[in-house]
């Protein structure tokens, strides 16, 4: 009970943590503000999502728990710094409008594979018999799954309301 108590402390720092640790790698790989507020908003949407989750279910945040939203919100910007590559290397050959577009064809298949993938092994963790692993597993699969919104619909969304500048 000690420990729980303690963890729930920590999820603050530890968010924090996630998010500085994230935005600085995401800000050395694209070195575009715009790009970057981009990702970063569709990997809080899962971080958020993911934590939804927990509260809508009634499950209580445990020491092992703890670490979900930072893995889905890591995830989510892992996923989110190919679709952006995908989005840029668009971006030379389409014009900025439709270059969301072209994107999703292109990156849809690689980003499901990787999502479904990475779900599956941490849905693995469902079978354990220890209750705090088996919920891990649950919820973390989930959220990663989430990511699939965040990254092909909401991310996509935004590239198209708000566009970087062009980068030629």
């Amino acid at each position: 009970v000690a420990v729980d108590a303690a963890s729930n402390e920590g999820i603050v720092e530890l968010g924090l943590l996630s998010a500085v640790v994230g935005m600085l790698v995401a800000w050395m790989c694209l070195r575009d503000v715009r790009l970057v507020t981009l990702l970063f908003a569709s990997a809080v949407f899962a971080w958020s999502v993911s934590l939804s989750c927990l509260s809508f279910s009634g499950t209580s945040m445990d020491a092992v728990l703890l670490v979900m939203p930072g893995l889905v919100f890591v995830l989510a910007v892992s996923g989110g710094l190919h679709l952006t590559n995908y989005y840029v290397s668009a971006l030379k050959v389409t014009p900025s409008c439709d270059a969301p577009t072209r994107t999703i064809r292109q990156a849809w298949l690689p980003c499901v594979l990787a999502v479904v993938t990475t779900a599956v092994g941490l849905g693995s963790l469902a079978f354990s018999q220890l209750v705090p692993i088996r919920r891990f597993g649950v919820f973390a699969s989930t959220g990663v799954l989430l990511t699939l919104v965040a990254l092909l619909v909401l991310w996509p969304s935004m590239a198209q309301w708000w566009q970087p500048r062009d980068r030629r």
